[in-house]
């Protein structure tokens, strides 16, 4: 999902050592340039450094030891791969990196500021006229309100504003500590059914029992409904654990003992909830997918926009396998609504293809894209959906969303009622 976290790998990877040439860095010595992204990459034996790049920017964002590069990079056909356990991208051999990569990049000039944000999104966004056909519009009104001694708070309502535009959920900006109450800020429409029912999800409304391994805070609830049906409430698929690796392996752990209990229980099936699911990484998709599938499946396929082009590298697909220890064969009811984005999404698609899975609730936000995140010169950052991701019929759901297979509306008047037609409706599913 986040892009910046394959730089993160890669400079863990890449330890600092006494050794001041390393010589595995030579077959990929050089300058390169991402297939999307936005990236430069230098490599020689004294380090690896990695530039975040726009028409009007460039900023460092990693400046490591060459050591163990080879654990990371190969060569295939002239091109350099950069892989960890968070993603792969591609590089094109450059001759030389961009002069703006030599000049100062921190700036807390509102009007720089805003220069680098629509840069990104101009060069990088994978659905800008689809989604805001008015955006220089919106572009030219934000610029209209800069002003020098503008406040950081003033800033960024003007950057939500025009971001606002494009009505897309994963669309992030992350500000500096203290600016703002939350964490980040969504460009998306606010939706106070999505967010209640989230907190009804992690408070375990509605259940009988919580397991003890639930933690909502980690993401995640586990436990009964009333007649034993199980219930697993998603609310992420970035991190239930310190890293990817660690987190594939708990969630799989998760998942295994709820199945494990609900075949000893004979339950009569298993909910799992997708209504506040922010989405995350593929990875975790394919990991919740794999345990309730009888064969492969192909969950989608997916193409990043190289930058400042209209022109898109295919990334190529991404399936999922039944788990090693089997998969669930009773029935499921996946519920999911219009806070189902991102790589949550992607699960539905997984899951739909399953026979035993009858997916409920109303439609989802058709936000699919992976994301990358950008910083920006006043030390904000920016989450950016730079992908198109079809599924395996080759349909593209961005902004449509995914229809379920039982349409069943919730408004905030029932459950402030203390209602839920969609979960009612799939334990009538169930036990009927």
């Amino acid at each position: 999902m986040l892009r910046r976290m394959v730089l993160c790998a890669l400079a863990a990877l890449l330890t600092a050592s006494c050794v001041s040439w390393a010589e595995e860095a030579e077959p990929f010595t050089g300058t390169w340039k991402s297939q999307g992204h936005g990236l430069y990459m230098t490599v020689a034996g004294d380090g690896v450094r990695i530039y975040e790049h726009t028409s009007v920017s460039c900023a460092k964002v990693l400046d490591a030891s060459a050591a163990g590069v080879d654990e990371v990079m190969s060569l295939e056909d002239g091109r350099l791969l950069l892989t960890d356990w968070s993603g792969s991208i591609v590089f094109d051999q450059a001759e030389s990196l961009p002069d703006l990569c030599r000049q100062e990049f921190r700036s807390e000039d509102p009007s720089r500021i805003l220069e680098v944000l629509v840069a990104t999104f101009e060069e990088n966004y994978a659905f800008l006229d689809e989604r805001d056909p008015e955006w220089e519009t919106h572009v030219a009104e934000a610029e209209d309100r800069l002003g020098e001694e503008m406040s950081a708070p003033e800033l960024l309502v003007v950057m939500e504003e025009m971001l606002g535009g494009l009505g897309d959920p994963q669309v992030l900006i992350i500000p500096a500590e203290g600016v703002i109450d939350e964490d980040f800020v969504s460009a998306g429409p606010e939706n106070e059914v999505t967010d209640l029912v989230g907190e009804r999800i992690a408070a375990g409304t509605g259940l009988v029992s919580i397991d003890e391994s639930s933690n909502a805070d980690g993401g995640y609830v586990v436990g009964r409904l009333p007649s034993g049906i199980g219930y697993l409430g998603l609310l992420q698929l970035l991190a239930f654990d310190s890293d990817l690796a660690l987190s594939k392996e708990a969630l799989a752990g998760i998942l295994d003992e709820l199945i494990a209990a609900l075949q000893t229980e004979r339950a009569p099936g298993l909910v799992i909830d997708l209504r506040d699911n922010v989405g995350g990484f593929e990875q975790l998709a394919v990991v919740a997918a794999s345990r309730f599938l009888t064969e492969q499946v192909v969950v989608a396929r997916h193409e990043v926009r190289i930058e400042g082009t209209d022109a898109y590298a295919d990334c190529g697909e991404v399936s999922a396998l039944p788990g090693p220890f089997g998969s669930f064969d009773g029935p499921v009811v996946v519920l999911v609504g219009p806070g189902t984005k991102g790589t949550a999404e992607w699960l539905v698609l997984a899951l739909m293809q399953s026979p035993n899975v009858v997916v409920v609730g109303e439609t989802t936000a058709g936000s699919l894209s992976p994301l990358f995140a950008r910083g920006l010169p006043n030390g904000w950052a920016v989450y950016v959906p730079h992908e198109r991701v079809y599924d395996a019929e080759g349909n593209l759901w961005e902004m449509t969303g995914i229809p379920p297979d039982e349409e069943v509306e919730l408004t905030i008047d029932q459950l402030e009622a203390g209602n839920d037609p969609v979960l009612e409706r799939a334990v009538e599913l169930l036990l009927s």
